[in-house]
């Protein structure tokens, strides 16, 4: 897939284009994924994960997911991932559901389907893919990295 390509997803997101998480998601899922290239290394230096309140959809979680599975698999990502990995750590732990009196205890320990694909994915979704977050961090430590 060349770089500059146009890609187009219709649905409840209206059209997507030049998605950062479309092709990061194909390449991790292709198999592609290795050393990142200095082009997308500084587009995700520059697009660290975010959630913004205040924004409809501001957070991207299968961007979050992607974007470090493929800095885990590049030898030479080091500070970038490092970035990624403390930002990741801590908008996951301060938006993760806690114990709240008179809340519904199934929602403890989900996270909001607050992202731009909360609508079609749902709580489980969002708890799914924060979870595959979580633990690439865990690979990352228990590989010896310690970001």
């Amino acid at each position: 897939m060349e770089k500059d390509a146009k890609i187009l997803i219709v649905g409840h997101n209206d059209i997507v284009e030049n998605s950062l998480t479309h092709y990061l998601r194909a390449n991790v899922i292709g198999g592609l994924a290795g050393d990142v290239d200095d082009a997308l290394a500084g587009r995700l230096r520059r697009d660290l994960p975010a959630w913004t309140d205040g924004r409809d959809r501001c957070a991207d979680f299968c961007y979050w997911y992607f974007g470090l599975r493929a800095l885990s698999s590049d030898t030479d990502a080091g500070p970038t991932r490092k970035w990624w990995s403390s930002r990741l750590r801590s908008l996951l732990a301060e938006r993760q559901r806690k114990y709240a009196a008179g809340e519904n205890p199934c929602l403890w320990g989900s996270w909001d389907p607050a992202d731009r694909w909360g609508r079609e994915g749902g709580r489980v979704y969002a708890t799914a893919i924060n979870v595959l977050t979580l633990s690439l961090l865990l690979e990352d430590r228990a590989g010896g990295r310690r970001d």
